[in-house]
C-alpha cells in the first residue's frame, strides 16, 4: 500500500512487492523463479483481463531486476519482502524517477516513428541498475508498421535491455511478436481472492462491510480488481454506510439475491398471475433485463450444485435460503430451466423487448411447475420444449413407480416418432424453412431453402444438397443452435438434421427446395440468357461474363445457385 499523498484506493493498493500480488500465484512462481536461477527474457508479453495485475506485475518485475537485493535474494539469505523497497534502485521505482525504466503508453504512440525513437534510446546503457526496462501498456494498439520496426531489436535485442508487453487482446500482437516473447497469462482474480482482500482493505480503510456487499463487489467486476476496488471506492464515498447489499442495490441499479429466491418460489408453488404480480412488486422491470437474466440463470445453476451436494460460491451468503429453495424442484426440471434460458439467448440478445421475454420464460416455467404439481398434462409454450417427462414425476422429485431412465428413453423416443410420423415431410420441411426466415441469419436460411428430398427415418431429417454446397456444412453447424429448435418444433423432440452433399446440379442452376404447395417451375437461369436484373437504366447494360467453366468459376457457381442475376466481372483475389 502506497503511504505517501492520499490516492484513490486503486492506486494506493497497487502492489508492490510480490508477496501483495492478488490471486496471481502462476505468474509470481514464474517470475520469482527466473530471478533465483538468474534467467531472464529479453521479452515479455503479458496478457489477460484488465485490471488482473499485467501493469502491477510489470512494474514490481522491473524493481525486481535492477534491486540491490537481488543477488541476496537469488541465494536464499534475504528472506525479506522482494523487492526490497529500500535499496537506492527501489526509491527511485517507487517516486517514479527511475532513469533506467520507461513506461509507455502504446495507444497514444501507435506510429512508427515512436518505435524507431525507442529503438534508438534502448542503444544506451543503464544508468542506475543493471538493466534498462521498458514497460509497453496495451501493445497490441501498435500498428502492424510499428510492430514490423520493432521486430529488427526483437531479433537481436541489446543485452542490457528487457521489454515488457502488456496486452489485454493478445490476438492483434502479431505472432512474430508473439513467437519472440516469453508469454504470461493473468486469469480473472477468483471471487474469493477478490473478498479477502476487499475485506483487508476496508479494515485498514475503515469502510464498513456486509459479507454480502463485498461478494457483490466481486460478482460485478468479474474477476478484475482494480474494478472492484473502484467499485469499492464509490460505495465509500456514496454513504458511511458502507459495503452492504442496500449501498449496492442503489449504486448499480441492482436487486439483491433474495428478491430472486422468492420469485423462483413463486415460479415453483404459484401461478402465472402470482408470478407477473411478484414481478410487479419488486419493481423488476426498472431493472436492466440482462442483469435478471444473469441472476435467475446463475440461481439455477446454484440450485443444481446444491443438490448435488457442493457449494455454490455466488450464493455463499445465502445458503442456508438457496438450500430449502432448491428442495422445491427435482434436478431433471431445474436443468429443463436452464434450457429453456439457453435456447432463447440469441433472441434475448436481438430483441427490443428483453422484460418481456424474461416475463415469457417465468410463465412458462410456471406452467411446467403446475402440470406437474396436479399431474396433468399442459401444452408447453415453445420455449419450454426440451424433454417428455412423466406425469407422475412431481414437484419435489420422481415418485416410486416412475419408469427408469431406459424406459423413459423409449417413451420419448416413441412420442418423437410419433410426432414426426403424423407431418407431412414436405409441408413440415416448409414450416422449417419458413421458422429460419423470421430472425435468423439470411445466409442460413438461403443455403437451407435448396434442400431436397426431404426424408424422416429413426429420428433423423434428411436433407439432400448439392455436391457443391459442401462448402457451407461448417456455417450450419456454426449456427445450430439458431435453427435446432425450429428443427424440433416442426419434426419431433429429439429430431436431428442430417445434411446429404451428394446431389449432382448442373453449372448455373439454382437448387430448388420441396414445399407443402406446387411451385411453377423455375427457369433455369444461364449467362447469357438470363434477364438483368434491377432497376430499368437508359445506359448501355454490361455484359454478363461466361462462367461455364465450373473448374475455373467455382465460387461464382456457388452465387449463382443461391442468388439471381447475372454475373458481369470477376476480380481474382491476388493475397
Amino acid at each position: 500500500m502506497d503511504k505517501g499523498t492520499p490516492l484513490n484506493l486503486a492506486r494506493a493498493w497497487r502492489p508492490r512487492t510480490f508477496d501483495e500480488m492478488v490471486g496471481q500465484t502462476l505468474v509470481v512462481t514464474l517470475l520469482t523463479n527466473g530471478l533465483k536461477r538468474g534467467i531472464l527474457f529479453p521479452v515479455y508479453l503479458l496478457a489477460g483481463l484488465r485490471g488482473s495485475g499485467k501493469t502491477s506485475i510489470g512494474r514490481v518485475f522491473a524493481c525486481a531486476v535492477n534491486c540491490g537485493m537481488r543477488s541476496e535474494y537469488a541465494s536464499g539469505a534475504y528472506k525479506g519482502a522482494f523487492p526490497c523497497l529500500e535499496c537506492p534502485s527501489c526509491r527511485a521505482m517507487i517516486s517514479g524517477e527511475h532513469p533506467d525504466f520507461i513506461e509507455i503508453d502504446a495507444a497514444s504512440h501507435t506510429g512508427v516513428d515512436h518505435v524507431r525513437q525507442l529503438i534508438e534510446e534502448a542503444s544506451f546503457l543503464p544508468v542506475m541498475g543493471e538493466k534498462k526496462l521498458y514497460l509497453i501498456d496495451e501493445a497490441h494498439m501498435l500498428s502492424k508498421a510499428a510492430f514490423n520496426a520493432f521486430l529488427k531489436i526483437l531479433e537481436e535485442p541489446p543485452k542490457t535491455v528487457l521489454f515488457l508487453l502488456a496486452t489485454t487482446d493478445i490476438h492483434k500482437v502479431l505472432e512474430t511478436v508473439r513467437s519472440r516473447s516469453f508469454q504470461l497469462f493473468f486469469d480473472p482474480i477468483p471471487a474469493v481472492d477478490v473478498i479477502q482482500h476487499l475485506q483487508h482493505v476496508c479494515d485498514v480503510e475503515k469502510v464498513a462491510y456486509e459479507q454480502a456487499g463485498l461478494a457483490c463487489i466481486a460478482q460485478v467486476s468479474g474477476g478484475s480488481l482494480r474494478d472492484a476496488l473502484n467499485l469499492l471506492e464509490r460505495v465509500r464515498l456514496l454513504s458511511d454506510e458502507g459495503a452492504t447489499q442496500r449501498v449496492l442495490a442503489h449504486l448499480l441499479g441492482t436487486v439483491n439475491d433474495e428478491v430472486f429466491c422468492e420469485l423462483l418460489e413463486t415460479v415453483s408453488c404459484g401461478s402465472c398471475a402470482e408470478v407477473l404480480e411478484k414481478i410487479q412488486a419488486l419493481k423488476l422491470s426498472e431493472r436492466p433485463a440482462p442483469f435478471i437474466w444473469e441472476r435467475l440463470v446463475a440461481l439455477l445453476q446454484a440450485l443444481i450444485w446444491v443438490q448435488q451436494g457442493l457449494s455454490a460460491l455466488q450464493f455463499e451468503h445465502i445458503k442456508v435460503r438457496v438450500k430449502e429453495l432448491s428442495s422445491a424442484f427435482s434436478l431433471p426440471l431445474l436443468l429443463e430451466f436452464l434450457d429453456m434460458f439457453y435456447r432463447v439467448e440469441v433472441q434475448f440478445a436481438k430483441t427490443s423487448a428483453q422484460h418481456i421475454l424474461i416475463e415469457r420464460l417465468l410463465c412458462g416455467m410456471t406452467l411446467r411447475c403446475g402440470s406437474l404439481r396436479d399431474g396433468s398434462f399442459e401444452p408447453q409454450v415453445p420455449i419450454n420444449r426440451v424433454s417428455d417427462y412423466k406425469r407422475e414425476e412431481k414437484l419435489h422429485g420422481v415418485v416410486a413407480n416412475s419408469p427408469g431412465p431406459v424406459q423413459r428413453e423409449a417413451q420419448v423416443a416413441g412420442a418423437s416418432e410419433k410426432q414426426v410420423a403424423g407431418a407431412s415431410s414436405p409441408q413440415a420441411w416448409q414450416q422449417f424453412l419458413n421458422a429460419c426466415e423470421v430472425g435468423g441469419d439470411p445466409m442460413v436460411f438461403s443455403v437451407l431453402k435448396q434442400g431436397t428430398g426431404i426424408s424422416v427415418e429413426s429420428g433423423r431429417v434428411k436433407a439432400v444438397f448439392p455436391q457443391k454446397f459442401i462448402f457451407y456444412n461448417e456455417l450450419l453447424m456454426n449456427n445450430k443452435a439458431v435453427w435446432q429448435p425450429h428443427l424440433e418444433k416442426c419434426f419431433g423432440l429429439g429430431v436431428t438434421l442430417e445434411l446429404d452433399f451428394s446431389a449432382p446440379a448442373s453449372a448455373g442452376e439454382p437448387v430448388r427446395a420441396r414445399s407443402a404447395t406446387s411451385v411453377p417451375a423455375q427457369r433455369a437461369y444461364t449467362p447469357s440468357a438470363r434477364p438483368a436484373f434491377g432497376a430499368v437504366s437508359h445506359e448501355s447494360p454490361k455484359k454478363s461474363i461466361d462462367v461455364s467453366d465450373t473448374d475455373k468459376f467455382k465460387r461464382a457457381q456457388e452465387l449463382l445457385g443461391l442468388f439471381p442475376g447475372t454475373i458481369t466481372e470477376v476480380k481474382e483475389n491476388h493475397e
